[in-house]
């Protein structure tokens, strides 16, 4: 009991004893509050207490480089607030958010948690319900680390200064960090020496060598749309010259593109039993019309990316690293180049469906300036019945199947996009009825990973009969009508404390970063027409999303635009780029790029600034 009061006692005596220090004893509590919370952020992001410890090691410049801007932010909050506890309390909640989100966006997307997700949490958060976001033990433990640090420093504060000495405290400091970003994160040589210099598509690795903090820091400076090099007015008009000139089609036939959601074939499952009924209209459409595999821009999510990709024709490689084009350019330009707005030229009808909330990733605001007659969202869909979570992808087909008829019945061409929704994570266990579910086994797996793959499994099977159903549907009009169907992205499987069903089978150990990518990236397409294929049976080739359409509408004769001409046209040199990989027209990948492909990348880029930003 004297213990307890003893305790007590010294407890309030020690916070109600305010201790008044100099800057040099402040910055010396910020220098050890900025290190501490640089060590939990790593050790959060990799979910393991003793990580930090090896990578302090190995990479302690790189690691300074960024814990250098925290103390200099401690620091600020010093000068502004005279407390240190306000300091480190505000700094540590900041740092423990954003590691606490970083850990399990990589957990389900396989991509750490960039500057740019700030801007997207509302949309994030309007997908992610039913997820398993439970803390970590090393989130825990960092959560406990920041309150521990807030009540020792509770009594440290600086004695109040005069309003011109804070002003000169204050905006010094913020000057020292943005100097520091500047030269040491951002610009110059030293970024490039460190390793910090972002590369499309390689966050992870840069977060993993450089740690939470650095790695974020270091894309904050890369937020804006890089310029090409040597780009000026002359150059763009020499650069548009390149493209060809337009040309009234040959026909114009309609055109259904559906992107469906989480749809791919299983191929990281080698040992899986069961499931050879879930392609089965893929592989018998497949022979009447051209099928491959596309190379997705992100794993497990990311679905906007992917249909910008293909309705513009513009690689998210030379944009800035995370941003969601719809959100940040497209929703703020009435007037965006893109695939739907050429068609109007040519009199058609534009319609996009997508049975969920239309506002989500700004479609609502993009889809019109894309040139979209008119969008159909869950609010004014008439099927609605949900399979599992969702729409289910056959009301979806019944919509887009009605929303056609509709638009034909004027004899007008029609262009009709559609994004499915049913098979979107979380995909837990019991999403579907136990009767409705697909069967398929995986062997020697945890339960709950089974579980959550049958409902995968169901979404898959789900898609394989929608495209059945939509070109049955499309074998009885007596209009010429075009399809191509396709995945936007692969799914992790079971997510679960941030494991998922690839963690559990560890079908990717022992891969190199290039294998990894193919094999976490890799998702079919599949091109129809209802008036039969030059090139039934055959293989389209392997491409990233943004030669979709072109190779699509090159193949099946129908209306392609300049851009997409000339697009297609660069495959003989180049299959195209993403994530820092080099496409090869012979199927293979490599790391670097010949003079030739360097050369014709730089034009690419030329062009797709100038119709994007320079307009």
């Amino acid at each position: 009991m004297q213990k307890k009061m003893f305790m007590k006692n010294y407890l309030f005596h020690y916070l109600h004893h305010k201790r008044t220090i100099s800057i040099a004893f402040a910055g010396v509590l910020c220098g050890i509050s900025a290190l501490v919370f640089t060590f939990f952020a790593q050790a959060v992001r990799l979910d393991n207490l003793l990580s930090p410890f090896p990578w302090l090691v190995t990479h302690s410049i790189s690691a300074l480089a960024g814990t250098v801007v925290v103390f200099l932010f401690l620091m600020l909050l010093c000068f502004l607030f005279r407390r240190v506890w306000i300091s480190a309390t505000v700094a540590g909640l900041c740092i423990f958010a954003g590691s606490y989100a970083c850990f399990f966006k990589q957990a389900y997307r396989g991509d750490p948690m960039l500057p740019a997700d700030i801007l997207l949490a509302k949309d994030a958060a309007g997908v992610a319900g039913g997820m398993d976001l439970f803390p970590t033990v090393s989130m825990v433990v960092f959560g406990i680390a920041v309150i521990g640090m807030a009540i020792a420093l509770f009594p440290f504060h600086l004695k109040k200064p005069s309003i011109k000495q804070q002003l000169l405290q204050t905006i010094g400091t913020g000057v020292a960090m943005v100097v520091w970003m500047t030269g040491v994160l951002w610009y110059g040589p030293i970024p490039k020496a460190l390793g910090l210099s972002p590369i499309p598509g390689r966050a992870k690795h840069l977060y993993d060598s450089a740690g939470f903090i650095t790695g974020f820091m270091s894309y904050l400076g890369h937020l804006s749309p890089q310029v090409p090099q040597g780009y000026s007015s002359a150059t763009k008009t020499a650069a548009l010259q390149q493209l060809p000139a337009k040309q009234s089609p040959t026909s114009t036939p309609d055109i259904v593109v559906v992107m469906m959601e989480s749809y791919y074939h299983l191929g990281n499952y080698p040992t899986v039993t069961g499931c050879e009924s879930l392609t089965a209209n893929y592989n018998a459409l497949a022979k009447e019309g051209v099928s491959g595999v596309y190379y997705s821009d992100k794993y497990s999510g990311g679905t906007a990316d992917m249909e910008f990709g293909a309705l513009t024709g513009f690689s998210t490689s030379f944009l800035p690293e995370g941003v969601v084009p719809y959100v940040q350019y497209v929703s703020k330009n009435e007037n965006f180049p893109a695939y739907p707005s050429y068609l109007k030229e040519l009199g058609y009808k534009t319609i996009a469906i997508h049975p969920f909330d239309g506002s989500i990733y700004h479609r609502n605001s993009a889809y019109p300036n894309m040139g979209f007659d008119s969008f159909v969202d869950m609010d004014s869909m008439e099927h609605t019945q949900t399979a599992g979570k969702y729409i289910s992808d056959q009301q979806a087909a019944e919509e887009l199947i009605q929303q056609y008829e509709q638009a034909c019945s004027d004899g007008s061409p029609v262009f009709l996009h559609m994004v499915t929704m049913q098979n979107h994570i979380p995909n837990l266990p019991g999403e579907y009825p136990e009767e409705y579910q697909a069967t398929g086994e995986i062997p020697n797996v945890p339960t709950y990973y089974q579980e959550s793959f049958k409902s995968v499994i169901t979404g898959l099977r789900d898609a394989d009969l929608m495209m059945k159903q939509i070109t049955d549907y499309f074998r009885t009009v007596d209009r010429e009508v075009i399809v191509l169907f396709f995945g936007d992205h692969q799914t992790a499987i079971g997510q679960q404390d941030g494991v998922e069903l690839l963690d559990i089978t560890k079908q990717l150990e022992g891969l190199s970063a290039q294998e990894q990518w193919q094999y976490t990236h890799t998702v079919p397409y599949l091109m129809w027409s209802n008036q039969g294929c030059d090139f039934a049976g055959s293989d389209g080739g392997s491409f990233p999303p943004y030669l979709l359409l072109p190779t699509f509408l090159s193949k099946m004769d129908g209306p392609i635009s300049p851009w997409f001409q000339w697009l297609y046209s660069t495959r003989d040199t180049l299959m195209g780029t993403s994530a820092g990989w080099i496409l090869q027209p012979d199927g293979t990948i490599s790391s670097t790029a010949s003079d030739q492909q360097k050369q014709l990348l730089q034009l690419q880029h030329t062009l797709q600034y100038a119709m994007m930003f320079d307009s």
